[in-house]
Formats: structure tokens, sequence, C-alpha cells
């Protein structure tokens, strides 16, 4: 839904967005229409615009204070800082260290965060397996099971892809933002098991450096760069489901890597 404002501004009403990735995706529709160039008089002359983005119920739950959203975003894209290619940006409710730390998170682009995952994952495998005397014998001393070296390697091997594997499907299907808070909630997840194990042991054990230092803030920082881009039942939805694959995974490992 299109409606003019006055002069030369426009309201765009976007309905059933998901995700942060369905606005961007309407943004460069706009832009890509506005920046064709066009013959005027045997002229050829193009057009460009600065747009404020506001989004409920994060910038507001009325039709007012979305508005106003909209229209500061809009002031603050007509920076002269702002280039041609981005002269759009969203608004913000209050300048609090958390509405800071997602400003700051959310300026790194979403196919880039994706990818950080599979190489993070065999950052976290690799420590696993040469650390520490690898987790198969590490398992063996803490809980008695026996994981064979072989074993360890194809269960993790089967994991990797199927994380690349979900990653494209995500890419394809339009659902990535929920796709990355699942990953995030699973290795937040894995690094809180690995941290809590390892202090209670008192001791090291295989993935801690990685679950601590890497796999922990990388799932703290993508709830964080995640909350409020989609519905609210949707975000906790693939949160849970993260913490569920971990817990699966986790009795998957008590058992040997056996399904039986």
């Amino acid at each position: 839904f299109v409606a003019r404002l006055g002069g030369d501004e426009f309201a765009i009403l976007q309905r059933d967005v998901l995700s942060d990735d369905d606005v961007e995706a309407l943004i460069v529709k706009v832009y890509r229409a506005l920046r064709t160039p066009f013959d005027c008089h045997g002229h050829s002359l193009s057009s460009d615009a600065s747009i404020g983005i506001a989004i409920a119920p994060r910038h507001g739950t009325d039709l007012f204070g979305l508005l106003k959203s909209a229209d500061l975003a809009m002031y603050a894209a007509k920076a002269p800082l702002q280039s041609f290619g981005s002269r759009h940006t969203s608004a913000s409710i209050a300048p609090s260290p958390m509405n800071k730390l997602k400003t700051y998170l959310s300026n790194t682009t979403i196919g880039f965060w994706a990818w950080l995952f599979p190489i993070t994952y065999l950052m976290h495998v690799a420590e696993e397996y040469w650390i520490g005397g690898g987790y198969s014998e590490y398992l063996l001393r803490l809980r008695g099971v026996h994981l064979s070296q072989t074993r360890f390697l194809i269960s993790q091997s089967v994991g990797f892809m199927l994380m690349i594997l979900g990653i494209l499907i995500a890419r394809r299907l339009k659902f990535l933002s929920m796709m990355l808070v699942i990953l995030g909630a699973t290795c937040m997840a894995n690094g809180v098991s690995h941290t809590v194990t390892s202090a209670i042991d008192w001791n090291y054990g295989p993935g801690l450096l990685t679950s601590l230092f890497v796999w922990l803030p990388l799932g703290i920082a993508t709830l964080i760069r995640f909350q409020g881009t989609m519905a609210r039942g949707r975000y906790w939805t693939a949160v849970a489901i993260g913490i569920g694959i971990n817990v699966a995974i986790g009795i998957f490992t008590l058992r040997g890597g056996q399904f039986q």
C-alpha cells in the first residue's frame, strides 16, 4: 500500500514482515525503480530518495509513533555522510546500550553472519579432536561412555553438512533470520553446557575454549542481533528449536553416537 503524505513525501505500508530481509528486499525494489534512467525530451534522467524505516512493534505500536520514527529515520538518511547506494536507515527508539549494540550488530550483513557458524563449527571440532586428549577420551573418563574417534568424526561431519544444507535451504526459502536464531541458540546452549561441565569437573574439557570464547559470544550476539526482527512467537520458537537440538546432540553423544 502506497500513499502520498504531501509534497515529495510518500509512505509505503508493508504487511506480513517476518524479518528484516523482507524489508530490505522491498527497499532494493524501490531504489531499482527510482534509479532506472528515463528519457525526458532527449535527456537521460534518474531520481533518488531518502528512506526512513520503522517496524512495528520495535519502533512504535501506533500510527503516529511509527510515522514519527520513520520521519526521524528519513532525516538521518539524508545526512551528508550517507552514500548514494545506502540512503536509508532504520529508526531507533532509545540510545540505550542494548539498542546501540543491536544497531552495531545489525550493520553486519546477514549473509556474512550465516557463514560464521560453519567456520566456528570447524574450529570447535578441531579443538575437540586434537586438544586435551580428544573428546572421545574425555567422554570415556568423565561419563564412562565409549565414543570412537571414527564415530566422532562421522557424526561431526554429518552435523557440518546439515548446517550447510540448512543455511542454503533457509536462504532459498527466505527464512534465513529464523535459521540463524536456531543456530545461535544451539551455539549458546552448547557453550553453556561445555562451560558448566568443565566447571563442575574443575578441569579442561576438549571444546571448552571455542565454546567459551567463540560459540557462547556468537550465540548471544546472534540472539541479540535478530531479536525484534521477526514475530515474537517465531523468534522464541527458533530459540526453543536451537536449545532442543543441543539437548538431542547431548543425548546422542551420551549414547556413544548411536541411535539405539
